[in-house]
């Protein structure tokens, strides 16, 4: 197994220096808050809603990174998808922890992988496309709002919050809706606005007329 996904992870690297120029890393931009490049990448046909083999989309990096024009940006993308669920999160955060035994051998690809910390092996897993493989794993089911109330990012659950079609039902694997999130992180405001908007939602009219 291991040797499997050492073998996975040097071939998704190869395909993607030649296929992209080396420019694929659409994950570390949204992370970084580096909007330009990010808007760069989009512009040559990257796809918004793509997973790295961390089961993460660029929408769900931006939020948690908490820079408003990042999460604008890629919420201006006519084919985003907002509600759209990451799979494996926590287990490849683990992995990462874990390090070079549940990676596989280091090779010339993964150089260094048992001497990196913790930040550097998620840096690396970080751009790496996810797969068929990958996508059919383990879910749990975390949505950009939750991601958002997670950190507790005020200005980026009002934007979230804005979006039409914004799912407020979706439940991680946990049994957590976005506002469970938030109460177990302390954000009370953040908990009390998405209850006001569910309730704005089930009672159009009586908001209407307060």
């Amino acid at each position: 197994m291991a040797a499997k996904l050492s073998e996975m992870a040097n071939a998704l690297e190869s395909h993607e220096d030649s296929s992209l120029g080396g420019e694929a890393n659409i994950w570390s931009a949204a992370d970084k808050r580096d909007t330009a490049k990010l808007k760069e990448l989009l512009d040559k046909g990257r796809d918004v809603n793509c997973r790295n083999c961390l089961g993460c989309t660029p929408l769900l990096y931006a939020c948690g990174s908490g820079h408003i024009d990042t999460v604008k940006l890629l919420l201006e993308q006519p084919n985003i998808d907002v509600n759209r669920r990451n799979n494996d999160r926590l287990t490849s955060f683990m992995l990462a922890m874990q390090g070079g035994p549940l990676i596989g051998p280091v090779d010339d690809s993964w150089a260094g992988w048992d001497s990196s910390t913790t930040h550097d092996k998620l840096r690396r897993l970080m751009d790496l496309s996810g797969t068929v493989e990958l996508e059919n794993s383990r879910h749990d089911r975390w949505t950009a709002l939750m991601e958002a109330c997670n950190f507790g990012h005020r200005p980026i659950v009002d934007l979230l919050l804005s979006v039409p079609n914004i799912d407020l039902e979706a439940m991680n694997i946990r049994g957590q809706h976005a506002e469970d999130v938030a109460m177990s992180r302390g954000h009370d405001s953040l908990v009390q606005l998405i209850q006001s908007q569910r309730h704005s939602r089930e009672q159009p009219e009586e908001m209407s007329h307060s």
